[in-house]
């Protein structure tokens, strides 16, 4: 049975599918979009990396991690990969 999402009309397989109705498109879009209760830690964060001067993050992750997705939703990019991780960048 087809769920659909009160908010944004999307139809899931699951009953209650974890989803954004709008995907984000950079880090604080993201954060927007979280649980309350997370929101003031990944603010802080966000603005310690800013205060020391950074202008992105960068991580290497292996390319079967299941992470790879989590992080582009978050709003990191592939720049570049080799045979085993892609290198991901988020601007902040």
């Amino acid at each position: 049975m087809a769920w659909k999402c009160p908010k944004c009309g999307r139809e899931f397989n699951r009953q209650n599918h974890d989803h954004y109705c709008v995907k984000p498109q950079n880090i604080d879009e993201y954060i927007a979009v979280q649980d309350e209760k997370y929101k003031p830690r990944l603010m802080e964060i966000r603005e310690i990396l800013r205060d020391q001067g950074y202008k992105r993050v960068s991580l290497a992750v292996q390319k079967a991690n299941y992470a790879v997705k989590m992080y582009q939703k978050t709003g990191f990019r592939i720049m570049n990969e080799n045979d085993e991780e892609f290198i991901m960048v988020c601007e902040l």
